[in-house]
């Protein structure tokens, strides 16, 4: 056989479309391949301008590149779409092989099934597979290109809690259908700009661009999205409604990039969930501060209470009727350096949330104890000493042990320790605390409410407690000069107390005036800077010896 005839068999044959095209726009030349691939007869396609038979979208890129290809300027390989006589398209792929007195010499291979392949690889790698919704893979991608094209707009994190109740109602597959519902609404909110995705199991993030530049209208968009997300779902004809937290950054056109757009917005829906409801919050610089502070205090606070760093300072508590000092509130402190202490109003709530407050109020109960039976032994001063308790140690079961062991290590009088708890460890967990309060008393310790009135709790709720003490807030001390209602509160919380066997302490007396008042209404004891601040044990002793 010879050489022509070995060509000719193999242009027969051949799966790849070989052509040749002229510079008319017209095909000259085709093999068999062609009829076999797009359906079209050999006349068919000859008759026709190529431009016919591609696909709209890829007309203009093609001639371009045909010219290119006559010119000699390249032979790169590139890929098109043709049209198949049933109406569907396939992708090719062309290689030219020659170029000759305006005539294209170039053989194209059918990439279809690659191209549905690559799709479908695409499709796996870029969607959420129970919504349809793009993914996080997408949605990075797409906020890279926002940032890139340096447009304006915002990228917000979103999640839904508090779903128990529906999946305990409705069952766990009903939470399919919210899920699916929220990607709904948040899709119809989008333009062809933006993009909502899913991102994890009750997640989603959007990068949202405005059709114009108003910055001023974005907090209002993402407003409207996150009240469209509150809207009740239907589920089997029920309403039902669930929270939904969402953190909002808008898009510094100058300065935005992908990492710290994530983690600011990530910040701003950390502090939308500290919420016990929905809630939505535009990230500001003081946040992300204001967790780096804390993230500092935390580390601080570990070597803090590994080094007993802190330091009690003593507020004196005096009788209204003999002007005598009788106790004595023990008060944490701590001088982080020589010229700054951080105050307890900071460092407790940060120390509650890491899981320290255990630690910083066992330290306070034995250094207490420490103290009050140092006073009675060397100086003869016999005086009650609260300290305060936090809810989580209220309701602790080893809370009880290390009491009765530090009075026992100390030696000191359980009459002389008084613990202080506040209405919300009251309520945190009532058998617990109840249990605890009883032996307590059983015990010889006193108990009070300290910020009484500030709480959830009442007189009739907290009658059911061993409690020996009510500590009227400051709030309606201060208040009271001037406003009738603290003063009538003032009057009826004595009033009930008294009628229960309780005593009652007033905080925060800053003037003669506030003294001379809370001895008229009944008060039994007062606390607050008119007699003195909280000062160290040592200058506690003296200013006892000089008061009595």
């Amino acid at each position: 056989m010879s050489s022509n005839e070995i060509y000719e068999l193999f242009y027969n044959l051949s799966t790849d479309l070989m052509c040749i095209a002229g510079e008319d726009g017209y095909f000259k030349q085709l093999n068999p391949a062609w009829t076999r691939t797009l359906g079209w007869t050999n006349d068919e396609l000859l008759s026709e301008p190529l431009a016919s038979f591609i696909h709209p979208d890829d007309v203009e890129a093609t001639f371009i590149e045909v010219a290119r290809q006559l010119s000699g300027e390249t032979t790169e390989a590139f890929v098109n779409r043709y049209r198949c006589k049933d109406g569907s398209y396939r992708w090719l792929e062309w290689m030219t092989t020659s170029a000759s007195e305006g005539n294209l010499f170039a053989n194209a291979t059918d990439i279809t099934e690659r191209k549905n392949a690559e799709k479908k690889i695409h499709r796996l790698a870029y969607t959420d597979p129970d919504t349809g919704m793009p993914n996080e893979v997408a949605f990075l991608e797409h906020l890279k290109e926002t940032l890139n094209q340096n447009r304006y707009g915002f990228v917000a994190s979103i999640t839904l809690s508090e779903l128990g109740d529906v999946i305990g109602t409705f069952g766990l597959e009903a939470t399919d259908l919210i899920f699916y519902e929220v990607g709904e609404r948040l899709s119809n909110q989008m333009n062809d700009k933006s993009l909502a995705a899913r991102v994890g199991k009750r997640s989603f993030k959007i990068t949202y661009i405005p059709n114009d530049k108003n910055i001023n209208a974005l907090k209002g968009i993402a407003s409207k999205i996150f009240h469209i997300l509150q809207d009740p779902f239907d589920l089997m004809g029920a309403e039902v409604f669930i929270n939904v937290n969402m953190g909002v950054k808008e898009i510094n056109v100058e300065t935005s990039i992908v990492e710290t757009m994530i983690t600011d917005v990530e910040i701003a829906l950390y502090e939308a969930m500290k919420s016990a409801s929905s809630s939505l919050i535009f990230f500001q610089s003081s946040i992300k501060e204001g967790l780096i502070r804390n993230t500092q205090i935390v580390s601080w606070l570990h070597t803090s209470i590994e080094n007993n760093e802190f330091q009690l300072f003593f507020q004196p508590q005096v009788n209204l009727r003999t002007n005598k000092i009788v106790g004595c509130e023990a008060l944490i402190r701590w001088p982080k350096t020589t010229d700054k202490w951080i105050s307890p109003a900071e460092f407790i709530p940060i120390a509650e949330r890491a899981g320290l407050i255990g630690d910083i109020t066992r330290w306070t109960v034995v250094e207490g104890c420490r103290t009050a039976a140092f006073w009675a032994e060397k100086y003869k001063l016999n005086i009650r000493v609260g300290v305060n308790i936090s809810a989580e140690e209220l309701a602790s079961h080893g809370f009880l042990d290390y009491v009765s062991r530090y009075l026992e290590e100390t030696k000191m009088l359980p009459e002389s320790l008084e613990i202080e708890i506040t209405e919300t460890a009251l309520m945190k967990d009532t058998d617990v605390a109840s249990r605890n309060l009883e032996l307590l008393h059983d015990m010889g310790v006193s108990v009070a409410i300290d910020d009484f009135g500030t709480g959830q709790a009442s007189l009739a709720y907290i009658k059911n407690f061993q409690i020996d003490r009510l500590k009227i807030d400051q709030s309606f001390v201060k208040g009271a000069l001037q406003n009738k209602t603290d003063r009538a509160i003032i009057v009826s919380v004595v009033k009930l107390a008294h009628s229960l066997g309780m005593d009652v302490i007033a905080e925060g007396a800053e003037e003669k005036q506030h003294i001379d008042l809370l001895t008229s209404l009944g008060c039994d004891e007062v606390q607050g800077y008119y007699i003195a601040k909280p000062m160290p044990a040592d200058q506690f002793v003296e200013f006892a010896h000089a008061y009595s």
